[in-house]
C-alpha cells in the first residue's frame, strides 16, 4: 500500500530548511573556489607568458594556466565536497527520521549541531561511514 504524502514530504523539508541552506552555502563556496582558481592560473600564465617571444604567448599561457587551474581545483574540490556534502546528507536524513517518528527537533542552526551529535552517536567517526558508503 502506497504510505506517501507529498504534503508531509515537504513540510519536513521546510522544518529542516538549515540543511538546505548550508548545502547552498556550500554550493556556492565550491563555485568561488572554481571561479577563484580558474582567474588564478589565468592570471599567473598571462603574466609567465610575457616571458615568451611570440606576441600570442600571453594569450596561450593565460588558457593554459587557466585550464590548469580548473583542473587542480577540481581534483581538490571533488573529495572535499563529497565529504562535506556526505556528512552534510547523513545528518540531514536523521533529523528527517527522527520528524518522521514524531519527535521533535531543535530550530534553526541548532538542529545542525543537533544532527552532528545524533551521526556521533551512531557512528564512531563519520569518516569511516563515508568511506564504508565509497566502498
Amino acid at each position: 500500500m502506497w504510505d506517501f504524502s507529498i504534503g508531509r514530504s515537504v513540510s519536513i523539508m521546510m522544518r529542516t530548511w538549515p540543511f538546505i541552506v548550508f548545502r547552498m552555502i556550500v554550493y556556492f563556496g565550491i563555485t568561488l573556489a572554481y571561479i577563484m582558481a580558474t582567474g588564478t592560473g589565468a592570471s599567473v600564465g598571462y603574466g609567465v607568458g610575457h616571458i615568451s617571444t611570440d606576441p600570442d604567448g600571453p594569450m596561450s599561457f593565460a588558457l593554459w594556466g587557466g585550464v590548469v587551474g580548473f583542473g587542480v581545483v577540481s581534483i581538490a574540490v571533488y573529495w572535499i565536497r563529497e565529504y562535506i556534502l556526505y556528512v552534510l546528507k547523513a545528518g540531514h536524513i536523521a533529523v528527517m527520521v527522527h520528524l518522521i517518528d514524531g519527535h521533535d527537533v531543535p530550530d534553526g542552526q541548532r538542529q545542525i549541531a543537533y544532527a552532528k551529535e545524533v551521526v556521533t552517536q551512531r557512528f564512531a567517526e563519520a569518516n569511516i561511514l563515508f568511506v564504508v558508503d565509497q566502498l
